[in-house]
């Protein structure tokens, strides 16, 4: 099975499971049709699961960068008769001028190209949290919220957390667990760019770029937010991971060393 048919089924299934049991009667509803907002599409194959799953629903994936506009051609490499759904849409986000959400040299997301009359009945965030800049997931969060109906809810899940043995999102090219704090920071990346170029990794420099951006989020932290941005914690599910050294345990907290993977389902407050 290819990367493309294994990530679709994946979030397709695991955010269905978590709905279904925790959120049955909006998971149903939308069978019937609704406005469902994906942020942080990405390539777009969540959002494209969505929009097979939910014929009836308009889907509208927004990111940062234009990668979904590979989409179709992708999706039909891989035998999807509909590589395009009449019900799914994109919208790149950009605003000159404002502080970034990923990456000092992207422009920021333009908080206007998200509907902000409670129009969205369903909001999904795969594994983006952990990229948004610390200072603006308040705002996102408040964004997000003002776009959701009154009973609309919002699935939010991160994996890795950056302290987990993983959370330096470096694992495909340095396996050590936790290689990130068992290293200082100009150890780390020389042995980085070493071991890609062993492999003959040719995005070692997008992928370092996406380490030293990380937020560096708990899920302690992030929960606090989530309530302060006007949201109810309906589902929290965390998922752990790993057997931290003495030594890490003695610099750092276990519960963020440990917790790999945290989920919410989420429903507006005000």
């Amino acid at each position: 099975m290819s990367n493309f048919r294994k990530k679709y089924d994946h979030i397709k299934g695991a955010i269905s499971s978590a709905m279904s049991e925790n959120a049955a009667d909006l998971w149903g509803r939308l069978a019937s049709g609704g406005n469902i907002l994906e942020y942080g599409c990405g390539d777009g194959v969540a959002a494209l699961a969505m929009a097979h799953h939910f014929p009836r629903c308009n889907v509208l994936g927004v990111d940062l960068h234009n990668a979904f506009d590979r989409l179709p051609e992708r999706a039909l490499s891989e035998g999807f008769e509909s590589c395009r759904p009449t019900n799914l849409g994109f919208a790149q986000l950009s605003d000159v001028g404002r502080d970034h959400a990923i990456a000092p040299e992207f422009a920021s997301i333009s908080y206007q190209a998200l509907p902000g009359d409670g129009s969205i009945d369903f909001c999904y965030s795969w594994c983006v949290f952990e990229h948004i800049n610390l200072r603006l997931i308040e705002e996102v969060l408040n964004v997000i919220r003002k776009a959701l109906s009154r009973d609309g809810l919002f699935y939010l899940k991160i994996n890795p957390l950056y302290f987990s043995n993983r959370g330096a999102h470096l694992n495909f090219i340095l396996d050590e667990p936790w290689v990130h704090l068992l290293h200082e920071h100009h150890e780390l990346e020389r042995i980085f760019y070493e071991a890609a170029e062993v492999k003959n990794f040719k995005e070692a420099k997008a992928v370092w770029y996406q380490y030293i951006t990380l937020n560096r989020l708990t899920a302690d932290v992030l929960s606090e937010l989530i309530e302060k941005s006007g949201f109810s914690i309906l589902h929290e599910n965390r998922l752990y991971e790993g057997k931290p050294s003495a030594a890490l345990l003695s610099a750092y907290n276990e519960e963020a060393l440990r917790n790999k993977e945290v989920e919410y389902i989420l429903r507006r407050t005000n």
